[in-house]
This record gives C-alpha cells, structure tokens and sequence, in this order.
C-alpha cells in the first residue's frame, strides 16, 4: 500500500515537472521574441538630408508693399525706355551709312621745303557746288609726313578765285612716316571757284605729299 502511495506520488511530481518545464520554455520563447522585436523597433534607420528648397522673390508677394512694386514698375519703363533710344540711334546709323560718297583726286606725289606757303604744282581743280545735288559736306584728305622726326609740315586748301584759304582745310603732321589726314567740313564759297593745294615746312625741311582728294558727301 506504501508502495503504491508513493509511486503515485512520484508520477504526480513528474507530470508537475514537466508542466513547469513547458510553462518554463513558453516563458523563455515568448521573451525572445518579445526581445527581437524590440531590437527591430530601435534599429537605427538610415538618415536622408534634403536640401533645403531656394526660395526665388515674387514681385506679387504680400512682402513686397506697393511702394515696392511700383518702383520695380518705375525701372521696368527706364528699362523700356532705354531700348526706344538704342533702336533710335540705330536708324540714325543706318541712314548715315545710306548716305553716297563721291572722291575726286587732286594729283599725285609732291615735295616742298618752303618756310612759306606755296603752291602745289598739278593740283589745280575746278569746283561747283551746284554741280552736286543735295550735299551734305565736303572735306579733302592728304597722306603727309615731315623728312625729320618732330619738325611740322602743313598742307591746305587754297581758293585762287578768291583769292583766300578755304576754311577748316588746314592739315598737319610731326611724323617722318606717312599719316594720312582728314580735314573737317571746309567751307566752299559759291561759284565755280579756283583751288589748288599749297604746302609748307615749319623748319625748311622737306614735306612730302601723297594722294590728295576731295571727298563730297551727299544725302
């Protein structure tokens, strides 16, 4: 009877030990898994940094008062404006390069080394402003150049009809290489005048002349 009591006391305890067993390993399995997802949960997660946005001002912003707008308004016209007087000056180019040129030569190569003012010979010439329709300026040009360095020579233009210089005709250079010269607007007196070209050396050295020309703009 002993035997039995105590035998069936031993399989009580054994079924209780492997119950607690079982409850045990739950426990640890549930922990576990408990744990992993914790783990998951504080894993560190790659950061991305985005550029932070340029934001380009507006001119219809609330942050732009209307005394700002209307200044942006006030340079926006002088802007405008200033394109009107490109395209004016343009035109004023363009009829300009619209405009003829007549050249009418006065001789060839010629020297002096008068200290006064002397006649050039074989550039006599003729001229009538009446003979040209719409004349806008008449000039001459001269390719001149002094035999010394830094000793001045002259040229111009000579009215014999008249007997006087023509304006605004006289020409000069220091230079021992040829410069060629251009007079401004001359004035030309009516009537089929006389001309010719005189010369002359400050120093008395020799001036040399080259390829003189009367040149007529018309419109």
């Amino acid at each position: 009877m002993i035997e039995k009591f105590l035998k069936a006391i031993f399989i009580v305890l054994g079924i209780l030990i492997f119950v607690n067993l079982l409850f045990l390993d739950f426990t640890w399995v549930k922990n576990r898994g408990g744990k992993d997802v914790v783990e998951q949960k504080i894993s560190p997660v790659p950061t991305t940094v985005t550029p932070t946005p340029i934001i380009t001002p507006s001119v219809q912003d609330d942050s732009c008062p209307s005394a700002c707008q209307q200044l942006i308004a006030d340079e926006a016209a002088k802007v405008s404006s200033k394109s009107k007087e490109v395209v004016k000056e343009t035109t004023v180019v363009k009829e300009a390069a619209s405009s003829k040129v007549l050249y009418l030569s006065l001789g060839g190569s010629s020297t002096t080394n008068s200290t006064s003012w002397v006649d050039i010979s074989g550039s006599d010439f003729y001229f009538d402003l009446a003979n040209y329709s719409g004349v806008k300026g008449v000039r001459w040009e001269v390719s001149l150049r002094s035999f010394l360095a830094y000793n001045p020579v002259y040229a111009r233009l000579y009215d014999v009809t008249n007997k006087r210089a023509v304006d605004f005709s006289e020409l000069s250079t220091s230079k021992d290489t040829s410069e060629f010269l251009r007079s401004s607007d001359l004035v030309i007196w009516r009537g089929n005048n006389l001309y010719r070209i005189q010369a002359r050396s400050e120093s008395g050295n020799i001036a040399f002349l080259d390829s003189p020309r009367l040149k007529i703009i018309l419109e």
